[in-house]
């Protein structure tokens, strides 16, 4: 009886770890200095680069579509910077409406940068994703590691 008991209980504790293990198996959410990355934005796909460059420094350059290939958004120090090629413009505000694709961006890159050791990483089919709240609807979804790979926002 002893033994059945002692069994019993090593099977529980054995669960109960297993258990244990398998929530904390989801990444942290990683911000590597530079990662290709979607952003579907009100129904349309942009290829870009985010970068988190150093503490207070995050930028946006997009590759894709053509048409705006090599536009830069990027903050540092409280100062926004938006350029293409040899035109710069720099501000104390982002200068655009808050709904617009750089407004939006820069909110959740400011998001994931402030509350990255919080994030809490729900398992999907290929990766993982969470969703801020913020004032845009949004999901950030990342691979196996926690590197980011899509961001959607604004999308219904």
């Amino acid at each position: 009886m002893k033994k059945l008991i002692a069994a019993a209980s090593a099977a529980v504790l054995f669960l109960s770890a297993a258990a244990c293990s398998e929530e904390n198996d989801s990444p942290k959410i990683k911000l590597e200095t530079e990662r290709d990355c979607i952003i579907n934005y009100k129904g349309n796909e942009y290829s870009c680069t985010l970068s988190f460059l150093s503490d207070g420094v995050e930028a946006v350059t997009l590759k894709s579509p053509e048409t705006l290939s090599g536009l830069s958004f990027r903050y540092s120090d409280g100062k926004y910077t938006v350029s293409l090629g040899s035109l710069i413009c720099r501000s104390d505000s982002i200068l655009l409406p808050d709904n617009s694709f750089p407004a939006a961006v820069s909110d959740i890159m400011h998001d994931i940068k402030k509350n990255k050791d919080n994030i809490q990483l729900i398992k999907e089919k290929n990766g993982y994703s969470y969703s801020p709240s913020l004032g845009t609807p949004c999901t950030v979804r990342t691979d196996q590691n926690g590197s980011i790979t899509e961001i959607s926002l604004g999308n219904k």
